[in-house]
């Protein structure tokens, strides 16, 4: 399995777990990104959680307390499975709304 399949993964079983509360990748950033970092870390032995509010000093992102799995120089959470360099190309900090996000998902 790739990265991105084993992290679809992950995003479907915390989906699938809460039986109907989590409907999309959208909503697990807005309740379960902690659960979510932690599964991906257990399920490749590796990375670490990282809470956005411990490094970002930014007035402009309002998205601090987010937690994302870090892992071989990327940024990921369950919208971001391909990973990125820089957290700012997150859709969580991009300010992107939940109806948008879902028309381009």
């Amino acid at each position: 399995m790739i990265l991105w399949e084993i992290l679809q993964d992950v995003t479907d079983c915390i989906m699938s777990e809460m039986e109907g509360d989590i409907l999309t990748p959208f909503d697990i950033n807005f309740g379960q990104c902690e659960e979510w970092a932690r599964a991906a870390v257990a399920s490749l032995r590796g990375g670490r959680i990282v809470w956005m509010d411990d490094f970002v000093q930014d007035p402009e992102v309002d998205q601090t307390r987010h937690a994302v799995f870090y892992y071989q120089g990327k940024y990921y959470d369950s919208q971001t499975l391909e990973g990125v360099e820089d957290y700012h190309d997150m859709a969580v900090f991009k300010h992107v709304p939940r109806e948008q996000w879902l028309e381009g998902a």
